[in-house]
């Protein structure tokens, strides 16, 4: 497909902030600020120039800026605190699910077979579910750029066996067959499925939701593998839209991820576990599925 310039540079920029998310803070005139702010507001600028998105689209994101941060960070109660992260986890969803008017969000491909046994395949550039995972990325999950060395180390045998343990069910199941394929679509495939679905989805489910249950009762040590496992069923019934199968599939990998991030205490271990089991089902199994 051609895509026009606006598309871009609007998810170019977009792109852009979120790799920004693990830049050092920059100054701007008197004041220090982080490095992803600008760069995301000059994606909703050029979004807003080129239609993709309208007032609407950039009242929600600011609202939800808003909320998410208030949740985070008011001086409140207990009880007042929990309805806030309610509040900031529906918001989340709606804005996944495309509740919020105001978005035009372009395709990538239509229809594509990336295999010959499999089903045709839709992409989207989704600019409201990316930008909630954005805002839940810089407010919750604290990326951080030291360390990487013992986080890889943790995190390599939690790959392998969440990868095993996939597509070991996967081909059990008759979900995929093994498909080795290099398609002209796979740079943009990965590129985009790394920073708009692995760190979106990661951002939500692991570091905003399986961390504030864990937080919810510090208390209790039994209670982080509880989150873990909620989390991880979470994500699999938000699958559900590909069959039983599937929500299988994501609560096995969602474990993975979980847990992942449980023994590193890093969001980034969980975003290349996931984006590991992604970039292998795409390059070496039927994709999306027989």
């Amino acid at each position: 497909m051609v895509y026009s310039a606006s598309t871009l540079i609007t998810f170019g920029l977009l792109a852009a902030s979120i790799v920004a998310l693990w830049a050092p803070q920059i100054k701007l005139a008197q004041y220090r600020v982080h490095a992803w702010v600008p760069v995301f507001a000059a994606s909703v600028v050029s979004g807003f120039i080129g239609g993709i998105l309208a007032w609407q689209a950039i009242a929600s994101l600011s609202a939800f800026g808003m909320l998410a941060k208030a949740a985070r960070e008011l001086p409140v109660g207990r009880l007042i605190r929990g309805i806030l992260m309610v509040f900031t986890g529906w918001m989340a969803l709606a804005l996944s699910m495309h509740l919020f008017p105001g978005f035009s969000n372009p395709s990538l491909v239509v229809g594509a077979r990336f295999s010959p046994t499999g089903i045709p395949f839709t992409h989207h550039a989704n600019f409201d579910t990316t930008s909630a995972g954005l805002i839940l990325m810089a407010v919750y999950c604290n990326p951080q750029r030291t360390e990487w060395r013992r986080v890889l180390t943790k995190t390599y045998p939690i790959i392998a066996l969440t990868v095993a343990a996939v597509f070991g069910f996967a081909l059990l199941v008759g979900y995929v067959a093994f498909d080795f394929k290099l398609a002209p679509y796979t740079a943009l495939f990965l590129t985009t499925n790394l920073l708009f679905t692995c760190v979106t989805e990661e951002a939500f489910f692991r570091g905003f939701m399986q961390e504030q249950l864990t937080q919810f009762f510090p208390q209790r040590p039994r209670c982080a593998y509880m989150a873990l496992v909620v989390a991880a069923l979470l994500f699999g019934v938000a699958h559900g839209h590909g069959g039983p199968v599937l929500v299988a599939l994501a609560a096995i990998a969602g474990m993975g991820y979980g847990y992942a991030y449980l023994a590193t205490r890093r969001i980034e271990a969980s975003i290349l576990t996931h984006f590991a089991v992604n970039a292998v089902h795409f390059v070496f199994f039927t994709y999306p599925n027989l």
